[in-house]
């Protein structure tokens, strides 16, 4: 008995390849590819993967539980809620993982307005006495 195979499409470069070799005959065929969309991809991840569908001929569904964005935020939301939770430090870590992928990072620029003016501390030195972020 032949067990079905499946790809796991992540629409990479590594499962989008795979996927094409699939229908090109250089990879045995598989039943169907199986995207878990994490629904924090960026617009170019749903574009080439729309794109990709109309490239075999093999069915390849997408399948979702949730937003990760938005998972992300509401685990946060326990940790503001107590700092001094054990595993804080883990979850914090996990979740700038996650909001790093989907491109928001510490290094964003944000406008700020106020009516008297701003106070803008320097960088905090790491153990080095350099500061953070460089390698000066």
């Amino acid at each position: 008995m032949i067990k079905p195979r499946f790809l796991s499409l992540g629409a990479g470069v590594q499962s989008s390849t795979l996927a094409l070799m699939i229908e090109k005959g250089q990879v045995p065929m598989v039943k169907a590819g199986i995207f878990a969309d994490t629904g924090a991809e960026p617009a170019a991840v749903y574009k080439w993967f729309d794109w990709l569908k109309t490239q075999v001929s093999y069915p390849i569904y997408k399948v979702k539980i949730g937003d990760l964005y938005w998972h992300t935020l509401w685990y946060l939301k326990g940790v503001i809620d107590d700092p001094l939770e054990m595993g804080t430090r883990d979850k914090l870590a996990a979740a700038k993982d996650v909001l790093d992928r989907i491109g928001v990072s510490k290094t964003d620029k944000v406008e700020v307005k106020a009516p008297q003016g701003v106070f803008i501390l320097p960088r905090k030195n790491n153990d080095n006495g350099n500061a953070e972020g460089t390698n000066e």
